[in-house]
């Protein structure tokens, strides 16, 4: 299918949102290298979800990447908006908090977000926790790939003045569950996917109650979608790891051979 880039008997465009939707807060999603590559993912239906004007996204392995970005520059330095990192931290405001300062203090804001795994996602927010600054020097060496992506743009040393606050919530107390966990485990009730997290910061964080809902709903209804027919083709069962319990053997293998089977590719 040419408007969701997926197979036509599992495409999702009829719950994709016509037109895209412009939450009041822009979003930067940090995608790890690995994470580009993989299929499936929930950073493709934000991306198709959301207005290109107001999401942008950045491949690399550290926060570094983010704050070389030009929608960095544009978020945080042309329209003065303070970043937002949504993960759970020690030192991390709640939602409430942000819409404290928003209120009191006409504060603006923008997400970032990181669309990994969690060990993948862990690695990368612990140096912003440790350091409320990150610093060039900190960057590990950048990869092939990332290195030719940016061949040719020198970082800004102001890129690296402003700290990044943490964003954290607490799926329990919203009554949210993860949506995948109909075909892969999760590692606990409250570790939603990238889309999940991002849908339920743009509801709390909304103008309105009414804004916020609508907008989650809208994200959250092609992943309803994905989730549903990638349940249909493993049968129902969970898709999770070795060590987990319940693992099934093969069941990644016959996952992977059902989706050619349909897709045809």
């Amino acid at each position: 299918c040419s408007g969701c880039n997926r197979p036509s008997l599992v495409c999702i465009c009829d719950e994709l949102p016509r037109p895209p939707l412009r939450p009041s807060l822009p979003l930067l999603l940090l995608q790890h290298t690995r994470e580009a590559a993989r299929k499936l993912g929930s950073a493709d239906l934000l991306r198709l979800s959301i207005d290109g004007e107001l999401m942008q996204t950045v491949v690399g392995r550290t926060l570094g990447h983010v704050r070389r970005s030009a929608a960095w520059e544009r978020y945080a330095h042309a329209e003065g908006r303070t970043p937002l990192l949504l993960f759970p931290s020690p030192c991390a405001l709640s939602a409430a908090q942000v819409t404290a300062r928003m209120e009191e203090r006409g504060e603006r804001f923008f997400l970032v977000a990181v669309d990994a795994t969690w060990k993948e996602a862990k690695e990368i927010c612990a140096r912003n926790t440790a350091s409320r600054h990150v610093e060039p020097s900190q960057d590990p060496p950048a990869t092939k790939h990332e290195t030719q992506a940016e061949e040719g743009s020198a970082p800004d040393p102001s890129c690296f003045e402003r700290p990044i606050e943490c964003l954290s919530l607490d799926p329990s107390e919203e009554g949210c569950s993860p949506l995948f966990a109909g075909c892969r485990k999760p590692l606990s009730p409250s570790h939603l996917c990238t889309l999940e997290a991002v849908a339920l910061a743009l509801r709390l964080l909304a103008p309105s109650r009414d804004d916020g809902d609508g907008l989650a709903e809208a994200l959250l209804k092609p992943m309803r979608k994905m989730v549903a027919h990638q349940v249909a083709l493993t049968n129902g069962r969970e898709v999770h790891r070795v060590e987990r319990p319940g693992y099934i053997p093969g069941l990644t293998e016959a996952a992977a051979s059902a989706a050619k089977a349909v897709g045809g590719d």
